[in-house]
């Protein structure tokens, strides 16, 4: 068994990741080192192209572990993660089987990844820091999911793995809803609403980040072994802990005996919070400014046409109505056309099909401005007609 990750450098818990490899007598693999960070589908392009160049190093049937490099630990032997793929695999008759932990579904995660990609046996989407399986398995899985140079462009590698899944439904994937394998560590405490927009908004605006505290209402830790033992009904005791969304998890590195995080936080950060926030939230932000502005867009030309005198506040709607078209432009080449050119390269349908099977975004991003400039420009001929013959 081959244990890979992805790092350019060490930052996080990087250094707690290789000690727990090294206790346990994982072979690990890091790729990517010294080189220059180009976005999160770096990670599986490396993978992906580690497992192409290198066919003598690893047997097609061979088991290999892919985590990511700052927030991972593991915590159980290379015997027992085979014996439990081991099990999976053959419990689906041996079909190619790569398994994912689950992200929940939250009110961040529905504004960055839309609706949940799994809806039974609760909402809920598939973690892309870490996953297991054979290496033909994964090398067949990423080589789908990289298709079309997908993991070149600037794109989030979870989001990627969401929506191929989406379109696919490929029955390679497995989410390890147990938890034996994978446990994505809650990063707050409840599930409401206030507590997720809480979290976020300590993290992205005040940079406070959230930390796991002990004792935890979601697990024990079982200091002898060395081990997380889970509130549930089997005392379920996972292989690998992956703590998701930059949380602090030194003093639980401290009682598994492991080193706490290096002070490198704010490269760290940068790698799990801005960027992925940069390129989802932002859109989904400027989705709701555009509904605004779309409405103040058809009203205006009635304040124009009604109202005898341009009082001061009438520039400062125009202006607000020059913001409109600006976002406008903006959702329909960065969501809509986006999401369509990445539907269309998997569903190899034709693009105006893909458009098509967006209509109701189209006409809200496309439709509502375009009538809304001809109905102003219309208006403000008819006050100029007015204004001439005067």
């Amino acid at each position: 068994m081959k244990v890979i990750t992805v790092a350019t450098h060490a930052s996080g818990y990087f250094e707690s990741l290789q000690s727990s490899c090294s206790r346990l007598d994982y072979d690990v693999k890091v790729l990517g080192w010294n080189q220059t960070w180009t976005g999160l589908t770096m990670k599986f392009r490396c993978v992906l192209d580690y497992l192409q160049t290198n066919p003598d190093q690893l047997s097609k049937d061979e088991i290999i572990v892919v985590v990511d490099a700052f927030d991972v630990l593991l915590l159980q032997s290379p015997t027992y993660i085979t014996q439990e793929y081991t099990r999976i695999f053959k419990n689906r008759n041996h079909r190619p089987t790569v398994i994912f932990g689950k992200d929940p579904a939250n009110l961040f995660n529905s504004l960055i990844y839309d609706s949940p990609t799994f809806q039974e046996p609760f909402p809920c989407y598939i973690n892309s820091g870490v996953y297991i399986g054979h290496k033909q398995h994964v090398q067949t899985l990423l080589s789908k999911i990289c298709q079309h140079g997908k993991c070149k462009q600037d794109l989030e590698d979870q989001h990627l793995l969401n929506i191929y899944y989406k379109t696919y439904r490929d029955p390679f994937i497995y989410i390890d809803f147990s938890h034996r394998l994978i446990y994505n560590l809650p990063f707050f405490q409840g599930s409401s609403r206030w507590s997720t927009f809480k979290y976020y908004w300590n993290t992205f605006v005040h940079h406070q980040r959230p930390c796991v505290s002990l004792p935890n209402t979601h697990f024990t830790i079982d200091e002898k072994n060395k081990r997380l033992v889970l509130y549930d009904d089997d005392q379920t005791q996972p292989a690998i802990l992956h703590a998701n969304g930059n949380v602090n998890i030194d003093e639980l590195c401290r009682s598994l005996q492991l080193p706490v995080e290096q002070q490198t936080t704010t490269t760290f950060h940068q790698y799990n919070g801005w960027n992925t926030v940069k390129t989802f939230l932002v859109r989904r932000i400027a989705l709701y400014l555009h509904i605004v502005f779309s409405i103040f867009m058809i009203t205006f030309p009635l304040i124009l046409l009604f109202w005898k005198q341009c009082p001061p506040w009438v520039i400062l709607g125009f202006i607000v109505f020059c913001c409109g078209l600006v976002t406008q432009w903006y959702m329909f080449r960065q969501c809509i056309l986006r999401y369509s050119e990445l539907k269309y390269d998997y569903e190899h349908k034709p693009f105006m099909m893909v458009l098509k099977s967006t209509r109701q975004h189209f006409i809200l991003f496309s439709c509502i401005p375009f009538f809304s400039i001809i109905w102003s420009i219309l208006v403000l001929c008819y006050r100029f007609r007015f204004v001439l013959k005067k």
